[in-house]
């Protein structure tokens, strides 16, 4: 299905680039562009070659109407072409597209030539060569126009909107084309369709359905009131209302109308501007969502005007569409303005940027000098002297390549292998490598503790928002808690950097002296083990049981203590009565936490401050295991 959006489109040439300092325009002195008001400019290729032309249509000081074509030579270097066959009008439209099939651009253009309105079907037979055909379009004026494939058979149809030459009346009309280029001798009209003039007409696929529907905006009679209406197409080019309650629309005529994605949502928005019949003006721009539309709330932000345009535009290259405004405002004052969007409909004005202020006229946008910036060719009436100007600014940011997507400095990075929870916090990020930023450290997102087997996630971030992440595995591989036994001696299968601590399971007692990887002991009983790694972690083993042929008597110093597990409060007991017996409380790594001397055969002892784990007590030559939890 074809449809030509072409007036808003920029010609880049594949080349991309994102905005490094504040946008800036010159004007072209050298363009040989007459001063036009009541004006339309055009930027199109019509022949073929890769660049944009130009057309410039309207009056100028002299109210002498001219259409001319200007030919670009690819480096924004313009030369009138002579001897076109193109009607002198003013208040003109254009609309462009291959409308016979033959891979040119064709023109149909409106406009009023002094007494009557016109309607002209220019077919392109290359080289800048056009033909006036015959056609039984109605000529029209303060009319507007749009060519879109509404009934699927791949050509382009006409929609047609103005008043009528012979009864001045407004009237809008519907021309299907047959395929070669000639449209059908009546025009086909729905009935129920509001007719207007000095509006404006679009083809827009607004409920995504895969044909086109059209925006009809402008000024109709009986009741003499401005309208904006969204009829929708059934598929085969037969248009009703879509009646929406309340219809989105605000009804404007003086106006115009352009189409784009400013949030990147991938549905087309739309911006109306215009007077209403309060002669109150409007720029509204309306978001869409595939079903319908909503009013963004920037809309009342923007330059409100009429007898002016509005263009779509990517000016800064950053990939989200701008926006530039004309036309007399509230206070009658002819403005231009330039806004900045961030791709999510938000707008900001652009100051200082010197191009002249206008109404009566309309904008182009496009790359015409290849150096894949968007240019702006401007015609109306300046707003400081009230005289026709036509003048070309092209776009004069010094803009760089975009950052391309960092490289990680280690393409795989290897796992890391620990017996112990690992903290996150306390690894060395990794790197990679920004064309823009140079060394971008990896960053996580948060700082856990890994408990076990687990994949983290390093983000490179560079200063134009790109991310490139990686991921990194963590293997926790316990310490092995298991023993063996052989004649009587009990070995930790667990070899390496590690400390041990052998435990009387019978009495909870911590052997004295005992740090080796096996143990034999001297009294029946059950033991285990408790392994210390390097890394500051511990466990233990499951209690073995031995019997043996020598016993031991029990030590009279021997002691106990209670409850274990502690919350915190410790209460010691022993059999001795010594003077000044020494407490020695230990963390899993022998580091000394906690000393007391006491008298007697108890003492109470407090571990609150300790954080939980396993600790080690010792007195009267006996160390002993205990567990704050």
């Amino acid at each position: 299905m074809k449809h030509i959006y072409l007036t808003s489109l920029c010609l880049c040439l594949g080349i991309t680039y994102s905005l490094s300092q504040q946008l800036s325009f010159v004007e072209d002195p050298t363009a040989p562009f007459f001063d036009a008001s009541s004006s339309r400019v055009i930027l199109q290729d019509l022949d073929g070659d890769g660049d944009l032309d130009a057309i410039v249509a309207g009056h100028d000081a002299a109210n002498t109407k001219y259409t001319k074509l200007y030919e670009n030579d690819g480096n924004g270097n313009f030369t009138e072409v002579t001897g076109t066959p193109f009607a002198a009008v003013d208040y003109p439209d254009f609309a462009f597209g291959d409308v016979d099939g033959d891979g040119k651009i064709d023109i149909v253009m409106t406009g009023m030539d002094g007494v009557n309105g016109v309607t002209h079907l220019y077919k392109n037979q290359g080289n800048l060569t056009f033909t006036n055909t015959l056609n039984a379009l109605q000529s029209v004026w303060y009319g507007a126009i749009d060519l879109g494939d509404i009934d699927g058979d791949g050509d382009l149809d006409l929609v047609l909107s103005g008043y009528q030459s012979d009864i001045s009346t407004p009237k809008l009309f519907i021309y299907k084309n047959n395929g070669n280029g000639a449209f059908a001798a009546g025009p086909i009209m729905s009935g129920t369709m509001d007719e207007i003039t000095s509006g404006s007409v679009k083809f827009i696929d607004a409920d995504e359905d895969g044909d086109l529907d059209l925006l009809v905006v402008g000024l109709k009679y009986s009741p003499n009131a401005s309208i904006a209406k969204m009829y929708m197409n059934n598929g085969s080019g037969s248009f009703t209302f879509s009646g929406s309650n309340p219809n989105p629309f605000t009804g404007t005529y003086y106006n115009s109308i352009d189409v784009g994605d400013v949030n990147n949502d991938g549905h087309l928005d739309i911006i109306i501007t215009g007077q209403d019949d309060g002669f109150v003006r409007h720029t509204i721009l309306y978001l869409g969502n595939g079903t319908g539309y909503t009013v963004a709330p920037i809309s009342s932000s923007l330059l409100q005007t009429r007898n002016g345009d509005a263009k779509f535009a990517d000016f800064n290259n950053d990939g989200n569409l701008d926006l530039i405004i004309t036309g007399d405002g509230q206070t009658g004052a002819y403005q231009t303005k330039v806004y900045l969007g961030d791709g999510q409909a938000g707008f900001t004005e652009e100051t200082g940027l010197g191009i002249v202020n206008i109404a009566f006229g309309k904008i182009a946008v496009g790359d015409v000098n290849g150096d894949g910036k968007v240019d702006i060719l401007i015609s109306g009436t300046n707003g400081d002297g009230y005289v026709a100007v036509t003048k070309l600014y092209l776009n004069d940011a010094i803009l760089t390549p975009p950052c391309t997507p960092s490289i990680p400095s280690i393409a795989t990075l290897s796992d890391i292998t620990a017996e112990c929870p690992v903290d996150l916090s306390t690894l060395t990020p990794p790197t990679s490598e920004s064309d823009c930023d140079g060394t971008i450290t990896g960053i996580l997102d948060a700082y856990p503790v890994a408990y076990q087997d687990t994949t983290i996630t390093w983000s490179y971030t560079d200063s134009e928002g790109n991310v490139v992440t990686q991921t990194q595995n963590i293997v926790i591989t316990p310490i092995d808690n298991t023993t063996s036994v052989a004649n009587n001696t009990i070995t930790a299968n667990a070899t390496g950097n590690y400390t041990y601590y052998w435990t009387d399971c019978d009495n909870e007692t911590v052997i004295s002296g005992e740090t080796t990887a096996s143990y034999t002991p001297t009294t029946s009983g059950s033991y285990s083990v408790t392994i210390v790694s390097s890394e500051g972690c511990s466990v233990s083993s499951a209690c073995v049981n031995i019997s043996t042929s020598s016993l031991v008597a029990e030590n009279a110093s021997a002691w106990n203590m209670y409850p274990n597990p502690t919350h915190g409060a410790l209460k010691i007991t022993t059999n001795s009565k010594k003077e000044n017996q020494l407490i020695k409380v230990y963390s899993v790594v022998g580091e000394v936490v906690f000393e007391k001397a006491f008298s007697g055969n108890s003492v109470s002892i407090s571990l609150e401050k300790y954080p939980n784990g396993i600790y080690f007590i010792e007195m009267n030559g006996q160390t002993k295991k205990i567990v704050r939890n």
